[in-house]
């Protein structure tokens, strides 16, 4: 079972439920990265026009924020767009970056 966790409390996984993340974060990430593609052919289309650019530019920013904030509430760290990091036991931790279906541990 997945748990959401408030932003103040960090949590510490174990490697099962590390692994059982995965899927969320493909399916969260992906849909991120969709709508945030959109977002930028759209932005392409009116770059000339500074005001709808700009109106478009606080959509991205927004829809990279809800990410972050997603990835925040299943207890890993965002570290940059698309990469995730997972604290674990005894302060070793996983990466996460998307496309990848599998974690890298780091110490």
């Amino acid at each position: 079972m997945i748990n959401i966790f408030p932003f103040t409390k960090e949590k510490i996984f174990d490697e099962h439920e590390a692994y059982q993340l995965l899927d969320l974060f493909l399916v969260i990430t992906r849909s991120s990265q969709n709508e945030i593609n959109t977002l930028n052919s759209t932005l392409e289309l009116y770059k000339t026009d500074s005001k709808k650019s700009d109106a478009i530019q606080v959509k991205i920013n927004l829809e990279i924020q809800k990410w972050s904030d997603k990835v925040k509430r299943l207890g890993a760290k965002p570290i940059a767009l698309y990469k995730i990091e997972i604290p674990t036991e005894n302060h070793r931790n996983y990466i996460w970056e998307f496309p990848n279906s599998s974690l890298h541990l780091i110490d």
